[in-house]
């Protein structure tokens, strides 16, 4: 499928299950880890995540529409994280590793799928934990209008 880079500015949103987020008081207030861990049991080779500037709008309306195009079912009690590339990348490369954050351009149900290639992260992996420290201010409900959590 033809690819193309997401520009370090772009951001990408990466679905959140209620399982994967750290709760206070019953508020969501960061992610775990394990959300950027490949599923070595599916032998994914990328994360998925929707490229959030195909779509026009303020924040808002494009969480929305990044959550009406990812064709997987989201929970009213998950939410999305919002990823900017460029420091998606340099999380990485800061521990020696090449992610590349692409937009595949012919997806057959997402027009606005992205992959995170190069992800090597493994359970004890640094770059999870640091990718998951910068999701924390960057998470937002979906239940309704989306709401930025925290």
């Amino acid at each position: 499928m033809p690819e193309r880079p997401i520009p370090d500015g772009h951001h990408v949103v990466r679905h959140c299950p209620r399982n994967r987020t750290i709760r206070s008081d019953g508020k969501i207030i960061g992610v775990i880890p394990r959300l950027f861990e490949l599923r070595a049991h599916k032998n994914e080779t990328y994360l998925s995540a929707c490229y959030f500037e195909f779509f026009d709008g303020d924040t808002k309306h494009r969480i929305s529409e990044s959550v009406k195009a990812t064709p997987r079912e989201i929970s009213e009690k998950d939410c999305v994280v919002l990823m900017n590339v460029g420091v998606t990348k340099d999380i990485a490369k800061r521990h020696d590793h090449a992610v590349r954050v692409l937009h595949e351009l012919a997806h057959h149900s997402n027009p606005a799928y992205a992959r995170i290639k190069g992800v090597p992260f493994g359970p004890a992996s640094a770059v999870m934990s640091l990718l998951a420290e910068e999701a924390g201010d960057m998470l937002f409900t979906v239940l309704g209008d989306p709401i930025k959590c925290g």
